[in-house]
């Protein structure tokens, strides 16, 4: 297996460099989607919280209309079936982003590819950046 230099990058193929730009650019999704996973659950249960206290405030007042209480309780549920499932398909792409980076490093292996030396900027500055501009965007440096 031979160890990839950045001044190296240019010289490969273009399915080697398809799946430099697709393993580097998957690489920070796991985390970014568990730490999604556990934001959008807290904010779900300050929610549901936020309708208990209203739920206690209107026990006190007096001719809150029927209809508001039955859509309150309903917010209520609302709230907490949209955290559940925000956090489960975060939790869900996480773990299939995870896979699919595995089966990247495999093909990596497969072609004979180490990455540790390149970062995910030279892979951008040295693959992506040459690929935009042949396509006719002009990007300042």
């Amino acid at each position: 297996m031979r160890k990839v230099k950045p001044n190296e990058l240019a010289a490969l193929s273009e399915e080697e460099r398809g799946l430099l730009f697709n393993y580097f650019g998957a690489l920070e999704r796991p985390a970014m989607y568990r730490k999604q996973a556990v934001f959008g659950g807290v904010f779900g249960c300050v929610l549901v919280t936020f309708t208990f206290v209203i739920d206690a405030a209107l026990k006190d007042l007096q001719g809150v209309p029927e209809w508001f209480a039955s859509f309150h309780m309903l917010a209520r549920i609302a709230f907490g079936v949209m955290t559940a499932f925000w956090v489960f398909w975060r939790l869900r792409l996480a773990k299939t982003t995870d896979a699919d980076l595995s089966e990247m490093a495999a093909e990596l292996n497969r072609h004979e590819l180490d990455v540790s030396g390149v970062t995910q900027d030279q892979v951008f500055e040295t693959v992506v950046l040459p690929m935009l501009r042949r396509s006719g965007l002009h990007i300042k440096e």
